[in-house]
């Protein structure tokens, strides 16, 4: 087994993003532009609602997940970021 197979297998990350659900987006989304919340109010608002982070092994999430998840977003609507 090839290294990145293996430490994969072992369940350590490999470097490449990890997929955010579509309704996760729309709910970091909606925290941030409708409920004007910030970083860290939207990250404790996950957690404590339970929704799984973006690798699924916990579900305390971090304000950067949520800035960084946020700035992917802009991203690919073309606002900038």
């Amino acid at each position: 087994m090839a290294g990145r197979a293996r430490a994969i297998a072992a369940g350590r990350r490999d470097g490449r993003p990890v997929a955010v659900p579509d309704h996760v987006q729309d709910l970091i989304v909606r925290y941030h532009e409708q409920d004007k919340l910030g970083y860290l109010a939207i990250a404790n608002r996950l957690t404590a609602d339970g929704v799984p982070t973006p690798s699924g092994r916990s579900t305390t999430w971090a304000a950067s997940s949520v800035r960084g998840i946020l700035a992917r977003i802009k991203r690919e609507r073309g606002n900038g970021g």
